[in-house]
Parts: C-alpha cells; sequence; structure tokens
C-alpha cells in the first residue's frame, strides 16, 4: 500500500482542500513519521525549558536572553502549526484538510515566519553592539527597550497577519478542483486557488514579504560582517574557535530558513504564471521540510551554547531533582540529634 500525492480534484468535498504529499511506501511514511515526531517533541520540549530558565532566573533577564525567548516562542508557535499536519497526513494518507483548517495554519504560519525573521534579526543586532560597541551597549539596549521591541514586533506581526487573513477570506475561491502544489498551506498558494481579482491581495502579500522577510537577511549580513571586521582589528582580541563555529553555524542555520522561504515564494509565483506545479514533489517536499531545520538547531547554537542559559537550565533541573534528597537528609538529622 502507497501514499500517493494527491491530485487535482481529488478534495472530497467542496470545504476541504487537498496538500500535495510523498508518494512513498507505507514503511517509508512511518519512518519519516517518528522522525518528524521526534523533531517535534524536541523542538517543543528543548524550548518551553528554555523560557521557564530565563523566566525563573534574574541573571537571564537581559536583551539577549529575552530575545532568545522572542525566537523559542516562534519556533513553538512554527512547529505546533506544521508538524501536527503533517504526522496526520503521514499516518491516514489523507491529505484533504478543511478550509478553515488552511486557512488557520496559514495564519499561524505567517505568524511564525514574521517572528522568526524578526528575531534572528533582533539576535544578531544585540551581539553586533555587545562585541562593537560594548561601552555603549546597555545605553542603547536596555532590558526594558527589549521588551518594547519585541511587544511592538508581536503587535506588528499580529496586525500584518490579520490584514492577510482579512484579504485571502475576501478572495472567492474555486468550486472544485481545489489542490495545493504544497506540503502546508501557504497564503500565496491560497491566493492562486481564487477565482476573483487578486492584485490588493498578492500588494499586501509582497510588502510584508519585502518588510519582514526581505530586510532581515540584510540586517543579520550587515551584523555578521561588522562583527567579522571588529575581530581582524588589531586592537581587538582574537577570536575563539568556539565563537568561530557559532558564527558560522548561526549564518549557516538562517541561510537555511531564508533560502526555503524563497523557494516557497518564488515557487507560489512560478506556480501561478505556469499554471502548474513542478514535477519533482519529493525534492519540493523536502525543500518546504527544510524551514523545520532552523527551529531544531536553534535551540542547539542560541541555547545550549550561551554559558550563561546552560548553566541556568542545569541549576534549574538540579533544584527540581535535589529538593526530595535534601529533605530526607534534613529529616534524618533532625532524628539523629
Amino acid at each position: 500500500k502507497q501514499l500517493r500525492v494527491m491530485d487535482n480534484g481529488s478534495s472530497s468535498s467542496s470545504s476541504s482542500i487537498a496538500l500535495n504529499i510523498l508518494d512513498i511506501s507505507r514503511e517509508a511514511s512511518w519512518l519519516i513519521f517518528s522522525a518528524l515526531h521526534l523533531c517535534f517533541l524536541f523542538i517543543l520540549v528543548s524550548n518551553i525549558v528554555i523560557l521557564i530558565a530565563v523566566v525563573l532566573s534574574p541573571e537571564l533577564h537581559k536583551p539577549m536572553h529575552m530575545f532568545l525567548c522572542y525566537l523559542a516562542v516562534a519556533d513553538i508557535v512554527g512547529s505546533a502549526t506544521i508538524i501536527p499536519k503533517q504526522l496526520q497526513i503521514l499516518a491516514s494518507g489523507c491529505s484533504d484538510i478543511s478550509y478553515v483548517g488552511c486557512m488557520g495554519q496559514a495564519f499561524c504560519i505567517n505568524m511564525f515566519v514574521i517572528a522568526e525573521s524578526l528575531s534572528l534579526s533582533f539576535i544578531s543586532t544585540d551581539r553586533y553592539l555587545a562585541i562593537c560597541k560594548p561601552l555603549h551597549y546597555h545605553a542603547i539596549l536596555p532590558l526594558k527597550r527589549s521588551v518594547y521591541i519585541i511587544i511592538l514586533a508581536w503587535l506588528s506581526t499580529v496586525a500584518a497577519c490579520v490584514a492577510i487573513l482579512v484579504y485571502t477570506l475576501s478572495l472567492q475561491m474555486k468550486d472544485g478542483n481545489r489542490s495545493i502544489d504544497a506540503a502546508f498551506c501557504y497564503s500565496i498558494y491560497i491566493v492562486n486557488l481564487s477565482v476573483s481579482d487578486t492584485t490588493s491581495t498578492r500588494m499586501l502579500l509582497s510588502a510584508c514579504i519585502v518588510m519582514f522577510i526581505g530586510l532581515p537577511p540584510l540586517i543579520l549580513m550587515y551584523t555578521f560582517i561588522r562583527v567579522c571586521l571588529e575581530f581582524t582589528k588589531p586592537s581587538s582580541p582574537a577570536l575563539s574557535k568556539k565563537a568561530k563555529e557559532t558564527l558560522v553555524t548561526q549564518l549557516l542555520v538562517t541561510s537555511i530558513y531564508f533560502i526555503s522561504l524563497l523557494t516557497i515564494i518564488v515557487r507560489g509565483r512560478l506556480i501561478r504564471s505556469s499554471g502548474g506545479g513542478t514535477e519533482n514533489k519529493s525534492v519540493n517536499y523536502v525543500i518546504e521540510l527544510s524551514i523545520l531545520v532552523p527551529m531544531a538547531v536553534n535551540v542547539i547554537i542560541f541555547g545550549l551554547r550561551i554559558t550563561e542559559l546552560r548553566k541556568a537550565i542545569a541549576n534549574l533541573f538540579q533544584r527540581r531533582f535535589t529538593i526530595l534528597p535534601i529533605d530526607v537528609k534534613s529529616k534524618k538529622i533532625g532524628l539523629q540529634t
């Protein structure tokens, strides 16, 4: 028995939309299911641990860790939006998703994409200020200002996503042949299903892409180059091997993330102009799933590699698992005296 790619017109009802899935055997689908399930648990648990550690540790109440919490929430939203539906598809073999569910997934994916892009640019800017302007760092970016930045970022993210949702809901969709040539519900692919004028919706999507997806990579590249140039100065300390690995890994992971987004966006435009999807669905599926790579690696390069955060997490678990032995020991001492 094989897990087939749903063809156009395979939607079981007019209120559902068919997503594309891999043409693989049932055994292979369960292998992918297990890998995605483990990935989901790792992303969810590790990011929740980071959030708890930062909240409960006063020494971590710093701008850098606030931005890490912002990134952690974005990764939780993204993984919880994308992976469970993929697990359901792999387990059942049915790629249908309701119209309301598709709109909801598109809204949450937009939230994740914007929040992830902004958080990565915030973290890179924070590191740039800490390395290149250490004497003015606390004056430029105090804790309260970083909190205001995050609040403003969430408000702008919600506003942009609500606007996209409203414009998308106003479109009249096809009565039949509702099939998206993607593994997830992206707004740009949903717009391709419309039979009404989509000019204003596409203009809004283009503006959001430029503002929230186009600018952050430029900020990342600028800060990365400035940090590298800072360490080439004779007066600067030598860049440690660990710092070099962190910078290179950060650049690699963020490149994968933005290249995946760019590929998805370009494919959406090409599908509209050509009237159909590309033939190699396996490659497309892998490219779309590569957006999960930064979610899994962010915890390692931005979380566990930071000494303060790593110590806070260790202390958190140490306090959790040593409360009982300490109480028992104190009771024994009391009995002996």
